[in-house]
């Protein structure tokens, strides 16, 4: 009865050396990699809150002045629309410094890139977990 209680204990001991040794192994490298990413997402999205707010602000204020021409619309929206037409902010903010929203769209991108990047890497590390997680229970389970 010792003998094959010991047996057991050993066999659980080799388990555990086997799976758990070398599931934790790199679990904290990879957590460095998630920071990493974490930070440069969390720096890009300082930087685009904050580039949008400024554009707002700037829109709503070249926009409460009235001066059209200082708008900085596209050049092919402005030949599109009258001078009545323009006055509907919904319609203008889209198209109002048409140069400072090129940069703005390039970051804009760039955030979108770090937001999908960080769901797919998450994502996949914890597909990846979840499926060591239930092949060591099942090693554990036939011990």
């Amino acid at each position: 009865m010792m003998v094959t209680w010991g047996e057991q204990v050993h066999s659980q001991i080799k388990l555990i050396q086997k799976h758990m040794a070398y599931f934790y192994k790199y679990r904290t490298y990879e957590n460095e990699a998630f920071k990493e990413i974490l930070k440069a997402r969390s720096t890009l999205a300082t930087e685009y809150f904050k580039k949008k707010r400024d554009m707002d602000t700037k829109k709503d204020k070249l926009y409460n002045e009235g001066n059209i021409s200082k708008w900085d619309l596209d050049p092919q929206i402005a030949g599109k629309y009258n001078k009545e037409e323009l006055k509907d902010k919904t319609l203008v903010w889209e198209y109002m410094l048409h140069k400072e929203a090129a940069s703005f769209n390039k970051l804009r991108s760039e955030f979108g890139y770090w937001n999908n990047q960080v769901y797919t890497e998450v994502t996949r590390a914890l597909n990846h977990k979840c499926e060591a997680y239930t092949r060591n229970f099942h090693e554990f389970a036939k011990a």
